[in-house]
């Protein structure tokens, strides 16, 4: 039976426009065994941590997308234009800011590492 090799480094997701919570916990356990974390590093777990549990572990486990609030107009215009095949001579009809307000409210804001990220569940 082949050991599993723990990769040598796991990119930190944090700042990236659309984050996937299994990228976390990939990150989170690669800070996990790393037993010489810096500060930095450090509050990064911490965070994670926190995080995995204000979500729930099932949840966050499971997979919860998390998008970057610079990019959440952007991302609800898109998910619109890809769902609805809009012709685009009709975009310009379109009002994308109320769309963006009605999808809104289905998500939940949260803050880690400095980036606020909307999510739901």
């Amino acid at each position: 039976m082949e050991a599993v090799k723990r990769p040598s480094y796991v990119h930190n997701p944090l700042g990236e426009n659309i984050v996937d919570s299994r990228d976390m916990l990939e990150r989170m356990e690669y800070l996990e065994a790393d037993t010489e974390l810096d500060a930095e590093d450090k509050d990064e777990l911490k965070s994670y941590q926190k995080l995995r549990a204000e979500i729930g572990e099932e949840y966050f486990d499971m997979g919860v997308t998390f998008i970057k609030d610079t990019y959440f107009s952007e991302w609800v215009r898109d998910e619109f234009l890809e769902f609805n095949q809009i012709d685009e001579a009709l975009e310009g009809y379109i009002d994308f800011d109320a769309w963006e307000t009605d999808r809104s409210m289905d998500y939940d804001e949260i803050s880690i590492g400095g980036y606020t990220y909307s999510y739901r569940l």
